[in-house]
């Protein structure tokens, strides 16, 4: 979330300042590490369902790698990452394939019937990175994760808040200095 905010437009800011938390602030900054996703990925036990267009200027892919990296031993994790989109899938084939995808997910996690995937991937660019075996087709796609870059970072700094840069890595729970095999 404090990456979010760095990147943010200065004409924006404080107006998410006042929203989400001000990262200016000690308390804001503890504030928004609670909210964090990536912080609190030791209580995920669930299914995830990580999904992002690879050009998207406010989320970049290191950001959700640590993240999958942090829920990947702890649950089942879907990571799809669509190379042409954006913000939003604006394309028809990769929006038809991630409501198949996200279909088959939520079939998984809340029972019930799901339709065939049929041609939904066709003409789709999708990279799935973890879960392709959730979802009959989906395999096709199956694309091995990069080693993440690894570097030390002290227990108060979090991923991308502007003391170690957007690629710092480690994972909660474990001590500054330990990093992922």
């Amino acid at each position: 979330m404090l990456s979010l905010l760095d990147r943010a437009p200065a004409s924006a800011r404080d107006e998410l300042y006042a929203r989400i938390g001000d990262p200016r602030t000690p308390d804001g900054r503890q504030l928004l590490r609670d909210r964090s996703p990536y912080f609190r990925a030791t209580q995920i036990r669930t299914p995830f369902l990580l999904a992002l267009g690879a050009r998207d200027p406010r989320t970049p892919r290191a950001e959700s790698d640590q993240l999958a990296l942090a829920i990947r031993p702890r649950g089942a994790l879907t990571y799809l990452s669509f190379p042409e989109e954006g913000r939003e899938l604006v394309r028809q084939q990769n929006r038809l394939s991630y409501l198949a995808v996200l279909e088959h997910f939520l079939g998984d996690c809340l029972g019930g019937r799901v339709e065939p995937v049929g041609a939904s991937f066709e003409g789709a660019a999708i990279h799935v990175f973890d879960g392709a075996v959730n979802v009959p087709g989906l395999s096709a796609f199956a694309r091995r994760v990069a080693p993440p870059v690894v570097q030390e970072a002290p227990a108060e700094v979090g991923p991308g808040d502007g003391a170690g840069g957007a690629l710092d890595v480690f994972v909660p729970g474990e001590s500054p200095g330990e990093t992922q095999n």
